[in-house]
């Protein structure tokens, strides 16, 4: 909670924290799907020197827990993957998916509310994919890190 009341007020936040906070997120997450869930988590060792607008990250990962675990008796599947690739991080969220349990469902705001944020925040400095498949959904960004990094900007 302190993260999210006191720290995520800033325009952009060091991507450390951003990172800490979906690792406790996901820990949680963990802990209420136990052995029903084929979890796969990655980043770098070294996340220092960066900032990220804060909360921009964990929509997709929240996504992908919503949507993965439907079914009671499967076990679901969640990889994220989150690397730098020169100026760029770039992020790949995917997970199991069932897309006839879906199509009954009213369309969530929450995929519209990220576009709408990366829009304002990073105008022409991302790249979002996303690919819905028969049995996994799949979340690609790329993010210019040095577009929103005033450390960056000043040199």
């Amino acid at each position: 909670m302190r993260y999210l009341i006191y720290e995520c007020d800033e325009e952009t936040i060091p991507l450390e924290k951003e990172i800490d906070f979906i690792r406790n997120y996901i820990e949680i997450e963990q802990l209420r799907f136990g052995d029903r869930l084929d979890l796969r988590f990655e980043t770098p060792a070294d996340l220092s020197g960066h900032t990220v607008a804060p909360l921009l990250l964990l929509p997709f990962i929240e996504n992908a827990f919503k949507h993965s675990l439907l079914r009671e008796t499967e076990k679901a599947r969640i990889h994220i993957g989150i690397h730098f690739q020169q100026e760029n991080l770039c992020m790949k969220v995917s997970n199991s998916y069932h897309p006839e349990e879906q199509d009954d469902k009213l369309p969530g705001i929450g995929l519209a509310n990220v576009r709408k944020r990366l829009e304002l925040s990073y105008p022409g400095q991302y790249q979002l994919d996303i690919h819905p498949r028969h049995d996994v959904f799949e979340v690609n960004l790329k993010l210019s890190l040095h577009a929103k990094d005033p450390l960056r900007n000043s040199r």
